[in-house]
């Protein structure tokens, strides 16, 4: 059931600039109630 007035997000720990709207692979190593961390 999604949450209509809140979307997760996604954490992502990296040493690298990412922009915003860029596709990019990441491993999820987490998670919190609702939103996931993840590495690349």
């Amino acid at each position: 059931m999604d949450t209509p007035d809140e979307d997760g997000i996604i954490y992502i720990k990296t040493d690298k600039k990412l922009q915003i709207g860029e596709f990019k692979k990441v491993k999820v190593t987490g998670k919190t109630t609702y939103d996931l961390i993840g590495e690349m």
